[in-house]
């Protein structure tokens, strides 16, 4: 099976990491390093470029990070009003579901959004009752907190009950055309993306210990967590001093697109497929997601949030997984609609700030900033492994980890 990979980019305090191929890389900001090792563990960790002065998020950039794989909004974004976002499971034909920018409501046809008002709602909700009783009647019980009159709730159901029936039975849903690819490489080396307290610049995977190659890309930014599409040749990244999420074309770095303001932002990721950008935000607690241009912008998770960190997307299959260190530390899944939520790593975790996914082995990567460690598990949560333990009590260092993965035969440490 060949090596495919996309990366995850994934925020934490000191520290990062990155791998080409089969090679997790991290920068290293008290000793203004860029280290490496094996995605096996097995040996110590190899200094591959010094002289970076405090070095802080990293990305590996190559098209094998980003495989191609179906689009599952097809080419008229599902039939969406606003937000089309990818589902690991089919619900009435479709691989998607449609979701709303903040301050909208899906309406009953599921496709289309509405200004939110307490009629809308109610209408919504008795759809939701007829396609799901438990959940709908769930949403009713909510409106009548939020009303706080039960005749008003009652009132609206009786005006409304008889329309929305009527248009549930002439209500189709068909599923959306999708476009299928495949997963491929190019090239033989990756270049490394890295920023630091001013700057973001490229060092070669071809020149690992040399200390001038480092080129700089961008100058003057506080820039610490990264995120790329390399097919639309875009650059993503977060200032947190200026609570910004930022883009720029990799061939046009003067003009800089500001993608969302006002946001606590901690880790970003691209889904390259469907063309959307998700971050974790600290302050809001919730999981955020919008169009890479920052229109139809969506807090997608809000409940159980505490101190969301890395954040890192896998298109093909529909999922995202984020870090949380709050008072409860822990891994999670769902699917990129915001569905299917589930805990995968919750025991021997304290400050999980940076994660990645190893698309050939099916594997999660993190990483530990109080205890310093790296560990994986698998998709499910399940085989869990420790990948590189610290000797030192140099808390908080490593802060990013990312996964690279080339096509054709891969080199490991083990046999079969």
């Amino acid at each position: 099976m060949g090596h495919c990979g996309k990366s995850s980019y994934i925020p934490t305090l000191n520290r990062q990491m990155d791998s080409p191929w089969d090679f997790m890389y991290w920068t290293d900001w008290i000793t203004f390093s860029v280290y490496k090792i094996h995605k096996y563990g097995g040996y110590a960790p190899e200094v591959v470029f010094t002289s970076l002065r405090q070095p802080k998020g990293i990305q590996a950039i190559h098209e094998s990070r980003q495989p191609l794989s179906e689009n599952k909004c097809g080419t008229d974004n599902g039939g969406c009003s606003d937000l089309c976002l990818p589902s690991p499971v089919i619900d009435k034909g479709r691989k998607y579901r449609c979701v709303c920018r903040d301050n909208f409501t899906l309406s009953y046809d599921e496709k289309s959004c509405v200004e939110s008002d307490f009629e809308t709602d109610v209408l919504i909700a008795l759809h939701t009752v007829i396609e799901n009783q438990k959940e709908g009647l769930v949403l009713l019980r909510e409106l009548v907190n939020k009303e706080g009159d039960g005749q008003v709730l009652d009132k609206t159901i009786s005006d409304k009950t008889e329309i929305l029936v009527e248009d549930h039975k002439q209500n189709t849903h068909k599923p959306c055309d999708v476009h299928n690819g495949g997963c491929w490489a190019k090239g033989d080396s990756a270049k490394l993306l890295i920023s630091n307290i001013s700057n973001i610049g490229w060092i070669s995977t071809e020149n690992e210990t040399k200390t001038n190659n480092f080129e700089l890309f961008i100058e003057k930014d506080h820039s610490i967590f990264l995120d790329y599409d390399i097919r639309d040749n875009k650059l993503y990244w977060t200032n947190v001093m200026r609570e910004q999420i930022l883009s720029v074309d990799f061939n046009d770095t003067k003009n800089i697109m500001v993608i969302a303001e006002n946001i606590g932002s901690i880790g970003i990721a691209v889904d390259w497929i469907h063309k959307h950008l998700y971050w974790t935000d600290s302050d809001l607690q919730q999981i955020a997601v919008s169009t890479l241009d920052g229109q139809m912008r969506s807090a997608l998770i809000t409940k159980d949030v505490e101190k969301p960190r890395a954040i890192v997307v896998e298109p093909s299959s529909g999922y995202m997984y984020w870090a949380d260190w709050g008072e409860n530390p822990k891994i999670e899944k769902c699917g990129l609609d915001g569905t299917m939520r589930e805990i995968i790593v919750q025991t021997d975790i304290v400050w999980p700030n940076a994660i990645t996914v190893d698309f050939v082995d099916e594997r999660l990567y993190w990483v530990d900033a109080k205890y310093d460690y790296i560990a994986s598990v698998d998709f499910d949560g399940g085989n869990r492994r420790t990948v590189y333990q610290a000797q030192s009590n140099s808390h908080n260092r490593i802060i990013i980890l990312h996964m690279l993965c080339k096509a054709g035969p891969r080199v490991s440490m083990f046999s079969n």
